[in-house]
């Protein structure tokens, strides 16, 4: 299991496995296989089944993690997945491996920045007429600025009509003449 932070979204990147009347005590014995004193093991599957156990809480967890395919069961029914996870205890976990996973999920849900993001593409760019009327409100805002920019402070003038000859050269294609 990996937490990867990508821009204002974050993504828990489980492995898949498949769910069947066998599972259980598959995951059984290999937590007790970590347990042998003789064993070098990290308790992968411990930690792997403690975690799954936190985020399978109803049926609608298992129906939303099957969505994503992380999980494939075939039993009859959600309840027998939630009951079989409710059932595994997982006595020894990794907690490196947890404070990695739950160091990241933290630092990403703290960022201000990615926060701020977020809510501004989910309220602003969540339609296509939203990001629209953003767009010309923003237009609409900076020619105002600009209008009144240039009415306070506007450009020098200049007195003598040398621009305008000069615009008056250009659109009927004479070359400027210079004065000596």
């Amino acid at each position: 299991m990996k937490f990867h932070s990508k821009g204002c979204s974050g993504e828990l990147k489980i492995v898949s496995r498949a769910v069947s009347v066998y599972t259980k005590a598959m995951y059984l014995n290999m937590i007790a296989y970590e347990m042998c004193p003789h064993t070098p093991n990290d308790f992968r599957v411990s930690t792997y089944v403690a975690i799954m156990k936190s985020l399978i809480v109803d049926n609608d967890d298992v129906k939303e993690l099957q969505q994503r395919n992380i999980i494939i069961h075939l039993l009859p029914n959600d309840e027998e997945v939630v009951k079989m996870y409710d059932d595994i205890e997982a006595p020894i976990v990794n907690v490196y491996m947890i404070k990695n996973l739950r160091g990241g999920m933290l630092k990403h849900y703290h960022n201000k920045h990615k926060t701020w993001a977020a809510e501004l593409f989910t309220l602003y760019f969540s339609s296509p007429w939203k990001a629209m009327a953003l767009l010309v409100a923003a237009t609409i805002l900076f020619i105002g600025f600009v209008q009144t920019y240039y009415t306070i402070w506007p450009l020098p003038d200049d007195s003598s009509g040398e621009i305008i000859k000069l615009l008056k050269q250009i659109a009927y294609h004479n070359p400027p003449s210079t004065h000596s």
